[in-house]
């Protein structure tokens, strides 16, 4: 751990100073601006955070594998012959970085073409079927539990069951891949009006009906997004594994 920390410049104090003000930010989470308004903090306070912040958050790493995958973005466009600059020629910061997404979009162009589109869709059918849905979250199982008896054998619509639980009724559309993993489960085997629940939320349980399951298609803007990122992600990956060589910073000590 100490070598970690001297590789980055830091200390073992700026490490723990970090973790603390991980701690607190959680802590007080709600009520953060609050506290900023009363203690204002000061830019030279700021600024002796930012190593520390940007190294053990995990940020600079983020940052690295995204510049990095422009960089092979574009030496794949330039080996092409899909763009003209040469990035290495820029010396302008500025430039650069524009040279470096310039270089991304092209090689965006030549990547995400239909027919990866097409396959990738093909992979996540399943997973990209968007589902919507009403429902309720009621405080408990038990008051979950009658109140989708109501539901599937009095005939009660979910409406009246939520005036009679004083909760209100909420509409939601989500892909069925970021729904938790029971809620996937009923979902994949249901029809519209179907009553699903309960199920276990954060916030409470929750008692849904099914309003319709609709296929993915391109021409979903959703959709078409989630299959171009993924396309991009798995190209991406493979011309930064082809193309880039990293380099630590160097230890200190030697």
């Amino acid at each position: 751990m100490e070598a970690w920390l001297a590789r980055w410049g830091l200390t073992a104090e700026d490490w723990t100073d970090y973790l603390r003000r991980r701690l607190l930010v959680t802590r007080w989470a709600a009520t953060l601006d609050d506290i900023v308004a009363r203690h204002p903090v000061t830019r030279p306070a700021i600024e002796r955070c930012l190593d520390a912040e940007f190294v053990c958050s995990g940020r600079l790493a983020a940052v690295a594998a995204a510049l990095a995958g422009r960089a092979a973005a574009c030496e794949r466009a330039r080996a092409e012959g899909w763009m003209e600059t040469t990035v290495t020629a820029v010396a302008d910061r500025a430039a650069l970085l524009d040279a470096l997404d310039a270089g991304l979009e092209s090689f965006r162009r030549h990547v995400a073409t239909p027919e990866h589109l097409a396959r990738q869709l093909a992979v996540r059918r399943l997973e990209w079927i968007r589902v919507r849905y009403r429902y309720v979250t009621l405080p408990d199982p038990q008051s979950a539990r009658e109140a989708a008896l109501c539901v599937r054998e009095d005939g009660m619509a979910l409406d009246e069951v939520a005036a009679a639980a004083h909760v209100a009724v909420r509409e939601a559309s989500a892909f069925l891949d970021t729904l938790g993993t029971d809620f996937q489960t009923r979902c994949v085997g249901a029809a519209p009006g179907d009553v699903l629940g309960p199920l276990t939320d954060g916030d409470g349980v929750v008692l849904a009906v099914l309003g319709e399951k609709i296929a993915p298609r391109l021409d979903d803007p959703g959709v078409r997004q989630r299959a171009e990122d993924e396309v991009m992600r798995r190209a991406l990956d493979h011309e930064v594994a082809a193309r880039v060589t990293w380099h630590l910073p160097l230890d200190p000590a030697k």
